[in-house]
């Protein structure tokens, strides 16, 4: 019986190879490169290596499909290879590893199968799923949607990890560092008579970091003075102004609408985690993988550093015990939206 593998070249081109389990790597690479640069008549074999990332290893040539251990649906990595030159120059930027949101626009259209762990609301399980069908997300969303699945599985962590010493340990170090950045910006804002109040001491639990990093990112936005101006030339208050620019990301006009239409500020999105009712939230707590991470002070030092620093994500991607954990999530994220854009289309047609 052949095995089934996803193979993704590195411009995102997916083929799902069958193959029997005597197959060799070289035939897999072979049969790849006329699939993926059949235009392309001076391809080489030996300029190109496969990649198993689950694994962070390059399959041998010379090795057959049942020799490198391979399953139904792992997923394999077609690259070429790289020339080591002694006397290249090889800068920062080269090096650089692609921040969250790189990483989902140039992986949107991939597909993604499912797995036991990401059922559809109607339970049964999809063999796969295209992202780019029907659903048109920003890589802007996606950043708030982890934050929120992020905030929501902290909650759980809070009661599994109770009493922890290490997770109080990290707490207690994060929350110095607000205490910090808080008497940093405690200072009146440039062109307004306005100050914020004294902040509240930041509980040393992990909900209590998330507060208190909302209370840190909402004290260290700054409005742009022009609109400022404006603003209260028309009569608007101090903190009316602040809020109004915050909530429309410094638009003057924007800001305006929003101030004439009597709107209140809206809740931080840095504290709101996802409706616990919802398949997303379920599938997520219910996964094996993810279920194990919430049990370890790492995950909640992970979990709240991407939250502090968003870039840090790259990373805890790379980590041998948090990988795992974010890969799961971004699976499941991808594979519930997919079926509720299905449902939807479903409903109206």
């Amino acid at each position: 019986m052949g095995t089934k593998l996803q193979v993704l070249s590195s411009e995102g081109a997916t083929w799902e190879a069958h193959l029997e389990a005597g197959s060799t790597v070289e035939s897999l690479k072979r049969m790849a490169l006329q699939i993926f640069y059949a235009s392309d008549t001076a391809s080489n074999p030996d300029q190109y290596r496969v990649l198993f990332p689950a694994e962070s290893r390059t399959l041998l040539d010379s090795h057959a499909i049942h020799e490198e251990r391979l399953k139904d649906n792992d997923t394999l990595l077609l690259v070429r290879k790289r020339n080591n030159d002694p006397h290249e120059i090889v800068s920062e930027e080269d090096i650089k590893s692609p921040n969250l949101a790189e990483i989902f626009a140039a992986t949107k259209n991939v597909a993604v199968p499912r797995s036991s762990d990401s059922p559809t609301s109607s339970g049964a399980v999809n063999p796969g799923v295209h992202l780019g069908e029907t659903v048109n997300e920003t890589s802007v969303d996606f950043q708030l949607e982890l934050r929120k699945i992020i905030i929501s599985l902290i909650s759980v962590m809070s009661t599994l990890l109770h009493g922890n010493s290490d997770a109080q340990l990290i707490c207690q170090e994060i929350k110095t560092r607000l205490k910090q950045r808080l008497d940093a910006i405690s200072k009146p804002l440039e062109s307004l008579d306005f100050t914020y109040p004294p902040a509240q001491d930041v509980a040393c639990t992990p909900m209590g970091i998330v507060k208190g990093l909302a209370e840190v990112k909402r004290r260290e936005f700054r409005p742009s003075s022009k609109a400022v101006q404006s603003l209260k030339e028309m009569g608007f208050g101090g903190e009316q102004i602040i809020e109004a620019l915050r909530a429309t990301k410094n638009s003057k006009d924007a800001a305006c609408e929003w101030l004439l239409a009597g709107k209140t500020a809206p809740p931080q999105d840095v504290e709101t985690g996802l409706d616990q009712n919802s398949h997303l939230f379920n599938a997520l707590v219910t996964s094996p993988t993810i279920r194990l991470g919430l049990n370890s002070p790492k995950t909640l030092l992970a979990f709240l550093g991407i939250l502090e620093s968003p870039s840090s994500a790259n990373m805890w991607l790379t980590d041998q015990d948090t990988a795992p954990v974010l890969t799961a999530i971004f699976k499941i994220y991808h594979a519930e939206k997919h079926a509720a854009a299905d449902t939807i289309r479903t409903v109206q047609t």
